[in-house]
C-alpha cells in the first residue's frame, strides 16, 4: 500500500504548509496575468512571489523546530499491581486521563477483530481533535486493529506520543520504520503482535525505542481530570 502524504504534525508546521500551497497558487495565476499584461500585473506578481517566499521559509523553519524539540520527560513506572492474566501493570508517569488516545474499531459480526484494514472513516471524531489537545496526549492504545498505513498517519498527528501499545494487533510489517518520524516516541508494547524477527529487526532500526514484548496494561498517574 503506498504511503500517503503527511503533513507536519505541530499546528504552526500544517498552517505554513497551507500558506505555502496557497501562495504557490497565487504565485501562479499572477505569472499568467502578468504574461498576458506585463504592464499591470507586474506588481502584483512581484507581491505573490514575496508571500511565497516567506510561506516556505516558515514551512523549513517549522521541520526545523519539530527535530530540534526536547525529549519529554514522561516514564513507564511499573506498580506492585497485576492484571487478572497475571500481566503487569505499569503507570505512565506524569499522565492523566486526558493524556490517552483509544483506538479500536468497532467489531462486525462474523468477522475475526484486526482481520480488516482500518478504514480512516471509522474514526472521523480523531480528526476533529484540536491541536492543543494532540500535544497533550503521550499514549496511544490500538486494540483488534490492521495496523497500516493508515492507522500510523493517524498516530502521526500526535507529536507527543511517548508510548504506543498495539498489543494483540495485527500488523503490517512495513510500518515499525514509519514510527522513526514520532520524535518522543520511547516504549512500544508489542505483546503478540510481532514475531521473534521482526523484533530483532525492530530493536536494530528504532534504538532509542524501548520494545516491551510482555502482556501489560499502562495506566495514567494522575486523577481522572480533563
Amino acid at each position: 500500500m503506498p504511503r500517503k502524504s503527511i503533513l507536519p504534525r505541530s499546528g504552526l508546521g500544517r498552517n505554513f504548509v497551507l500558506f505555502a500551497i496557497l501562495s504557490s497558487l497565487l504565485a501562479l495565476v499572477t505569472s499568467g496575468l502578468t504574461a498576458y499584461n506585463d504592464t499591470a500585473f507586474q506588481g502584483l506578481h512581484t507581491f505573490s512571489m514575496a508571500v511565497m517566499l516567506v510561506a516556505y521559509v516558515g514551512v523549513i523553519f517549522s521541520r526545523v523546530s519539530e527535530r530540534q524539540r526536547k525529549k519529554i520527560k514522561v516514564l513507564l513506572k511499573p506498580t506492585e499491581q497485576s492484571t487478572s492474566s497475571g500481566g503487569l501493570v505499569y503507570q505512565i508517569v506524569p499522565s492523566h486521563f486526558s493524556s490517552f488516545v483509544f483506538v479500536e474499531p468497532p467489531t462486525t459480526p462474523g468477522k475475526t477483530p484486526g482481520a480488516e484494514q482500518f478504514s480512516d472513516q471509522e474514526y472521523p471524531w480523531m480528526e476533529k481533535i484540536k491541536f492543543s489537545r494532540r500535544d497533550r496526549i503521550v499514549a496511544a492504545v490500538v486494540r483488534n486493529a490492521y495496523v497500516d498505513y493508515d492507522i500510523v498517519e493517524q498516530l502521526l498527528g500526535f507529536p507527543n506520543l511517548v508510548v504506543i501499545d498495539f498489543q494483540g494487533c495485527t500488523v503490517d510489517h512495513e510500518i515499525w520504520s514509519e514510527l522513526a518520524d514520532l520524535d518522543q516516541l520511547q516504549y512500544l508494547a508489542v505483546f503478540g503482535a510481532i514475531n521473534a524477527e521482526t523484533e530483532k529487526e525492530l530493536r536494530y532500526s528504532l534504538p532509542e525505542v524501548k520494545v516491551i514484548n510482555e502482556p501489560v496494561r499502562l495506566i495514567h498517574s494522575s486523577p481522572d481530570t480533563l
